[in-house]
């Protein structure tokens, strides 16, 4: 689509989805992340998440953490995805954009773009280099 509400959420959502009670034995997420897997997590949003009384709570390097600490503390086993407000540079106030870009693979699309397919090519080629360095633990 191309509207929506204005009171999207997607950070507290994503740091929601991985937690442990959430990804855990009897948890509705229960099997979601494996230790021999990579993680991609994928973005998609008309607006910015900003501070203040619509915005996630939290802070982009929280938000990271929490993803990187639900994957064993490796954040080279997250791929993160962003097709957003702020583009490919982040804008002051995009905190979706300053924490994608915290992880070492990531992507960044303007959400203003005619055509996303290059952009998910691109994704799936950076999957590939993600998973050719991916050391499972163990």
């Amino acid at each position: 689509g191309i509207d929506g509400s204005g009171f999207e959420l997607p950070l507290t959502a994503t740091v929601q989805a991985v937690q442990p009670e959430l990804i855990g034995v009897g948890g509705c997420n229960e099997g979601f992340l494996r230790e021999d897997a990579l993680l991609m997590v994928t973005l998609i949003h008309t607006n910015p998440d900003q501070p203040g009384n619509f915005g996630s709570e939290g802070t982009p390097a929280e938000w990271a953490q929490a993803v990187i600490d639900a994957k064993g503390g490796d954040e080279k086993s997250v791929v993160a995805f962003n097709i957003g407000w702020g583009g490919t540079e982040c804008k002051p106030s995009d905190r979706i954009c300053q924490m994608v870009k915290m992880f070492p693979y990531h992507l960044l699309a303007d959400r203003d773009e005619l055509d996303y397919s290059p952009f998910f090519d691109e994704a799936t080629d950076l999957v590939a280099t993600a998973c050719a360095e991916f050391i499972p633990p163990g």
